[in-house]
């Protein structure tokens, strides 16, 4: 086992417009990935891979990373089994918008939340709206 897993993180980005992927800012990214990857069935706790986790700059979307796709091994400070106790008090992410959206925007407003691609997705919105209102305006001044 090498860097092999790298291939299977590539899938995730820390945001759709990020250049930089989460994971090549992680404090793992050069370590031997046995200590994060132990053999099937090895479920003794590794206080290496919850140290190095601990300090992560990356530590928050490495978990929700996990969460989202059920990953094995330790991501975010957490073992699977972390995960699935995690998984139970959390309320369900189906419902909920995702981010890029105008309802996700409201989600972060309500909450107090930053978020730039939210941010981003209800000016544009709110921009097609005026431009919509504004040929609509046109439009009846033109049959008035």
């Amino acid at each position: 086992m090498g860097g092999g897993w790298l291939c299977l993180l590539e899938r995730t980005d820390m945001s759709k417009d990020s250049k930089t992927k989460w994971y090549e800012l992680a404090a793992c990214k050069n370590m031997d990935t046995n200590i994060f990857f132990p053999d099937i069935g090895d479920n003794s706790y590794n206080p290496l891979a919850i140290a190095t986790c601990s300090d992560c700059p990356v530590k928050d979307p490495c978990l929700q990373d996990a969460l989202t796709r059920d990953e094995k091994g330790y991501w975010g400070g957490t073992t699977q089994a972390d995960r699935v106790r995690l998984r139970k008090t959390i309320p369900s992410a189906e419902g909920l918008a995702p981010c890029g959206t105008v309802a996700a925007h409201s989600r972060h407003l309500r909450r107090k939340e930053e978020c730039d691609t939210c941010r981003r997705a209800y000016n544009d919105h709110k921009r097609e709206r005026m431009r919509a209102n504004r040929q609509s305006v046109g439009t009846r001044a033109l049959r008035g």
